[in-house]
């Protein structure tokens, strides 16, 4: 039996991994995700690389909790922090998998293998920041939950 705390915990520390990602990747800006420009290709490279170790990560977490072990507390409360907790896993991991794909895609174009256009960047970006909030809002639902476990 896992312990749904012990899942949280574990969760946790992946989104710190991911959200200093995030951070080295993107300026902040009140009207928009903005890219840095000032990223050599080592680091979207590294960047990449990260992502793609936690979205595995992040895959078994969400196999784990999806599956059908049940995970303590087993009560009413439990069962449905289980459920938010998927919903989070799936949300955060499409937000994971978007931020990989545009570091794979600013890693090749700083190495010179494919243009990474304006048009093709405003789309993922686009794409990334509605997918953050997804999993944003399911976070907040999730917190909710944690503490009343």
């Amino acid at each position: 039996m896992t312990s749904l705390v012990t899942l949280a915990h574990r969760v946790s520390g992946i989104y710190t991994r991911y959200s200093k990602i995030h951070s080295a990747v993107f300026a902040f800006s009140l009207s928009r995700l903005m890219p840095r420009r000032d990223e050599s290709s080592p680091a979207a490279c590294r960047h990449q690389s990260e992502l793609v170790e936690l979205q595995g990560e992040l895959e078994k977490l969400h196999t784990l909790v999806a599956g059908d072990q049940i995970l303590e507390p087993n009560t009413t409360l439990g069962r449905e922090f289980a459920s938010a907790m998927d919903e989070y896993l799936a949300a955060l991991l499409n937000s994971v998998k978007q931020l990989a794909t545009i570091c794979g895609r600013r890693c090749q174009e700083k190495m010179g293998v494919e243009r990474y256009g304006e048009k093709e960047s405003r789309g993922d970006r686009v794409n990334y920041d509605q997918s953050v909030q997804i999993y944003q809002r399911c976070g907040e639902r999730l917190s909710l939950l944690f503490r009343r476990l």
